[in-house]
């Protein structure tokens, strides 16, 4: 069995915990299953294999935000690395070869080069204090602090220079949605969702839809459907399927350990609704998160079976209206505690190599630390996951959601934890994105050239769950307004 061993600095029980959640992916970029050690200021990563691997971990910045860092390459050796300092490597590393490829299109301002100076500077002393552990640490959290603003700004900039781009060369302009599961009571909401968004998504839940066996009602998905056709939106149908427990419905579960019997009623479901609602949407969203999760706890070559039949069940009797797919978690990190022989893009890719009548590929980005859910990357490594799914050469529409404040107006950040009708806990997130860095992160997908539709998959805030347009209590955030502003004036939508 393979180790490899860090100091650190995570030495309380929120940081330790955070810790769990690393992951260590090989050159195929699955993540290995691992068992972790954390003690007296050490983590201990034993694996099955002794390749060398990137180590991905949650770093808290200065502001409270909880954003996923990869370490460079690193192979087993007996000392232990510096995991701070091999962080802010890991970071460097990936900025700098970004910069040097830019360098061919855009000279780095003064201002840039400034921070990418004291970056590196604060790395190279991390480096030189690596026998006082605690000041290179230090150092290490400034160098990582210093190269996460540049990025930002850097990949900020190139997206507005793609997004002239794209235009200038004729491009179509990428749809920007919200999921509706219900039209809000309120007209002013209503009328600023119309204001904002020129695509309504309309999540299918099987468990809802059909309490009984193989009896339907769609009346939950009438009220939203009609809403958005008398508003001239788009619409996307789905997900029809997901194989969570939130989704199956209670009396499947009698048909747990027959497979055949489940494929029937699924394919029964699926047709009731391409039957019911074919011409009257411009997308069907067919299935959500076969790579990660599956309540029935089939075989991956079965979930896989599942896919291809919703697909054929929906060609069967519509054969126009373009279908996506989505993958969540698109790192894989949820590999790294349990087996899975696929990562999320080798499963897509496996489906987009056969031919089975996908028109879009679909990401989810739900950004937290919930069982769907995947850490928060940086704008650099969001880039680079765009880059790596774009190869499918199939559209992208991804749909994202991550905790984001409140502001009321004339007010700085308001605490979430003061809400009557949400929970006391601290979230994942620590404070949660500002509403700008949630705009500016929608800004560099939207940059992205195989981009076609964004779509923000969470109405309103939940107890368990902040990352909505509204509060629990109909209050619209600001976060609806920047993304206004975004689609009107860096958008042109």
């Amino acid at each position: 069995m393979g180790q490899i061993r860090f100091h650190t600095s995570y030495v309380t029980d929120a940081e330790q915990q955070r810790l769990r959640r690393c992951y260590m992916v090989g050159m195929e970029g699955i993540a290995w299953e691992r068992e972790l050690r954390i003690s007296e200021k050490m983590l201990v990563i034993d694996r099955s294999t002794h390749e060398s691997g990137k180590l991905f971990v949650p770093w808290l910045r200065a502001d409270g935000v909880e954003v996923m860092l990869s370490t460079s390459n690193l192979r087993e050796q007996e000392a232990e690395y510096h995991l701070e300092v091999e962080l802010a490597r890991g970071t460097l590393n990936r900025l700098r070869n970004y910069l040097a490829d830019r360098d061919q299109f855009f000279e780095l301002s003064a201002a840039y080069q400034s921070l990418l100076d004291q970056a590196q500077q604060f790395f190279l002393n991390a480096v030189l204090s690596t026998n006082d552990p605690e000041i290179s640490q230090r150092n290490a959290a400034d160098s990582l602090e210093k190269a996460l603003e540049l990025i930002e700004l850097v990949l900020l900039e190139d997206a507005g220079h793609a997004v002239e781009v794209r235009y200038q060369a004729g491009g179509i302009k990428p749809l920007i949605g919200i999921e509706m599961p219900v039209v809000p009571e309120s007209e002013q909401s209503q009328q600023q969702i119309d204001e904002t968004f020129n695509t309504v998504t309309i999540p299918f839940n099987w468990r809802a839809l059909s309490p009984d066996t193989d009896k339907f009602n769609f009346d939950e998905i009438d009220g939203p459907l009609h809403w958005a056709w008398q508003h001239d939106k788009k619409i996307i149908a789905g997900p029809l399927v997901r194989l969570t427990d939130e989704s199956i419905p209670e009396w499947m579960y009698l048909w747990e350990s027959d497979f055949t019997a489940f494929q029937n009623y699924l394919m029964n479901y699926v047709s009731e609704v391409i039957q019911r609602y074919k011409g009257r949407v411009h997308v069907w969203h067919c299935a959500a998160g076969l790579n990660s999760t599956t309540g029935l706890r089939f075989s991956e070559e079965q979930v896989v079976r599942i896919a291809v039949d919703v697909v054929e069940a929906i060609r069967r009797i519509d054969v126009k209206t373009p279908i996506v797919m989505s993958f969540d978690m698109p790192w894989g990190g949820y590999a790294a505690d349990r087996r899975t022989d696929l990562s999320p893009l080798q499963f897509a890719e496996a489906l987009v190599r056969g031919d089975i009548g996908l028109n879009g590929i679909g990401l989810e980005l739900n950004f937290g630390d919930g069982p769907n859910d995947c850490g928060l990357y940086d704008c650099l490594a969001i880039n680079a996951l765009m880059n790596r799914w774009s190869q499918l050469q199939l559209p992208l529409v991804l749909s994202i959601s991550t905790e984001n404040k409140h502001m009321l107006p004339g007010a700085v950040d308001y605490d979430l934890g003061d809400s009557d009708d949400l929970d006391d806990s601290v979230d994942s997130l620590g404070a949660g994105l500002g509403s700008y860095e949630v705009a500016n992160l929608l800004m560099v997908l939207a940059s992205q050239g195989a981009t076609q539709a964004i779509l923000w998959n969470q109405l309103s805030d939940t107890p368990d769950r902040r990352a909505g347009l509204y509060t629990g209590d109909g209050q619209s955030k600001s976060l609806i307004n920047d993304i206004q502003r975004l689609c009107k004036e860096q958008l042109g939508i």
